[in-house]
C-alpha cells in the first residue's frame, strides 16, 4: 500500500514539475532581432553562421514598402508599428537617458522620465507626422504592446557617422512614447579603424559582452548592425577594388559577431529574426528591391515564409514582423495592418527563394520599358483609329480590316503581360516579341 501511495505521489509531483516548467518556458520567451541593414542574401549566404540559420529556419523575401517613398527610416518605423509609417531624419534621434535628455524630452512631450533606458527625443514630431500621414500608424506598437504585457525591451548598436546619428534599431524596439528599457547605442560603441569607412567600425567584442547582459535581463532585444550601411554611404569615395575588399572584410566580421551572439542564445525559448530593413542602392537600381528575412528558433521549422498580407509563398511584408513578434509573446496584434508570418515546409528553401527573387527582379527590370512602350503604342493606335473612323469612306476596306486587328491586339497585350512573369525571362527582346 505504501509503495502504491509513493508511486501516486511521485507521479503527481512529476506532473506539477512538467506543468511548472512549461509555464516557465512560456513566460520566459525571448525574441532577438538582428538588423543587418543594406545586406542581401548574397552577402548573408557567405556567412557560415547565417547559412546554418537558413538550413534550419524559415526564410522569405520582405517587401520594404512604407508610407510614401520608402527609405531606411520609414522602413524601421514601419517594422516597429506593423503599419506603413512615416518618418524622416529629424524624427529618429535616440539617446541614453541622462539629465540633459530628460530636460529635452520633457520640454517636447510634457512627460517626465523617472527611469534609465533609451528614448527618442524626436517622438512628438514622429507622432505628428504619422497622424497627418496616409495610414495613421501608431509608432512603437511593438514596444507598447510588450510593455503592456510587462515585458522589457532593449537595443544595442548604431550607424553613427561622425556627428550624424543613425540609431535605426531604436525605431523598432521603442514604445509609443519612444522609450526603451535597456541597451547601449552611444557613439563610443565604435572604434577607430582606418581600413573601414569613415575610419570607424563597430566594436564587436564590446557588443557581444553587452548582448550577454541584455539577453539575460530583457525579453525583446534588437541588435543594430550598421557597418554595411556606412560602407554604402562611403562607396562614392572608393575604387571598386577597395569597396569589394571592405565588403568582404565586413562579412567576415559580422559573421563572427553573429556566431558569438548565437552561443548565448537558447533557441528552445527564443525566436531569432534576422532582417534587412532597406536594400543596397545598387540592388534597388537593378530591381532587387525585396530584402532577406530569416527566422529560427522556438516553434520554427525549415521552410519558406508567407502571410495573409501578400498571399504569396516566399514573399512577406515589413508590416508582418510586428504582428509575428506580438503573437509569439501570446498577445493579439492590435492596430496593425500586417499579419503574423506563416511557414510552408520546404527543405530546399534557399534555392526556391533564389529562383523566386530572380523572377521578381525580371518583372521589376522590364516593368517600366514594357509598360511605357505599350502606353506609347496605345496612344498612336488610338490617334490612327480616330483618323480612320473620320475618313472611313476614303480608306480601302482591306487596310481598315488590317488596322481593326491591330486594335484588337491591344486587348490581348495586358493578358500577355500578366502571364510573362511565369516564364521568368529577363530578356527584354523576348518579352516584346
Amino acid at each position: 500500500m505504501k509503495k502504491k501511495m509513493c508511486t501516486i505521489i511521485t507521479s503527481i509531483l512529476l506532473v506539477f514539475i512538467i506543468i511548472a516548467s512549461n509555464a516557465y518556458a512560456e513566460n520566459n520567451k525571448k525574441v532577438v532581432l538582428f538588423v543587418t541593414n543594406t545586406m542581401n542574401y548574397s552577402d548573408l549566404t557567405h556567412m557560415t553562421s547565417v547559412k546554418k540559420l537558413i538550413d534550419t529556419g524559415a526564410i522569405g523575401l520582405m517587401n520594404t514598402r512604407t508610407a510614401g517613398k520608402s527609405d531606411m527610416y520609414k522602413s524601421c518605423v514601419t517594422i516597429g508599428s506593423g503599419t506603413r509609417a512615416e518618418a524622416s531624419y529629424n524624427t529618429i534621434k535616440s539617446f541614453a537617458i541622462d539629465d540633459k535628455i530628460k530636460g529635452i524630452y520633457k520640454r517636447r512631450t510634457g512627460i517626465e522620465l523617472d527611469k534609465s533606458g533609451i528614448v527618442n527625443i524626436d517622438m512628438a514630431r514622429l507622432i505628428n507626422l504619422n497622424i497627418e500621414g496616409e495610414y495613421g500608424a501608431v509608432s512603437g506598437e511593438i514596444g507598447k504592446t510588450l510593455h503592456d504585457q510587462g515585458k522589457k525591451t532593449a537595443v544595442i548598436g548604431n550607424g553613427d557617422v561622425e556627428d550624424s546619428y543613425l540609431r535605426l534599431g531604436s525605431l523598432i524596439a521603442m514604445d509609443e512614447n519612444g522609450y526603451i528599457d535597456d541597451g547601449y547605442i552611444e557613439s563610443d560603441i565604435l572604434i577607430d579603424d582606418n581600413d573601414y569607412p569613415f575610419g570607424m567600425k563597430t566594436n564587436y567584442k564590446f557588443l557581444v559582452s553587452k548582448f550577454k547582459d541584455l539577453y539575460n535581463k530583457n525579453d525583446f532585444i534588437v541588435i543594430d548592425i550598421e557597418d554595411m550601411a556606412r560602407l554604402e554611404k562611403y562607396k562614392v569615395n572608393l575604387s571598386e577594388k577597395m569597396y569589394e575588399r571592405m565588403n568582404e572584410q565586413m562579412i567576415k566580421d559580422i559573421d563572427l559577431f553573429i556566431s558569438d551572439c548565437l552561443k548565448e542564445v537558447n533557441l528552445e525559448n527564443t525566436r531569432l529574426i534576422l532582417l534587412n530593413p532597406y536594400a543596397k542602392t545598387t540592388d534597388i537600381k537593378n530591381g532587387n528591391i525585396l530584402t532577406p528575412l530569416i527566422m529560427v528558433g522556438d516553434g520554427i521549422q525549415r521552410g519558406i515564409l508567407t502571410s495573409a498580407t501578400t498571399r504569396r509563398e516566399g514573399i512577406i511584408g515589413n508590416v508582418d514582423v510586428a504582428p509575428s513578434i506580438i503573437e509569439y509573446f501570446g498577445g493579439p496584434p492590435k492596430k496593425m495592418s500586417g499579419h503574423p508570418l506563416e511557414i510552408i515546409e520546404n527543405n530546399d528553401n534557399l534555392n526556391y527563394l533564389t529562383k523566386l527573387n530572380n523572377k521578381t527582379i525580371a518583372v521589376s527590370e522590364q516593368r517600366y520599358p514594357v509598360l511605357s512602350g505599350f502606353a506609347i503604342f496605345e496612344i498612336f493606335a488610338s490617334i490612327i483609329a480616330l483618323i480612320m473612323i473620320l475618313m472611313k469612306k476614303k480608306i480601302n476596306a482591306s487596310i481598315f480590316y488590317f488596322f481593326t486587328n491591330i486594335l484588337l491586339s491591344t486587348m490581348v497585350v495586358p493578358f500577355v503581360l500578366l502571364i510573362i512573369p511565369l516564364f521568368g525571362t529577363r530578356n527584354l527582346f523576348v518579352t516584346y516579341t
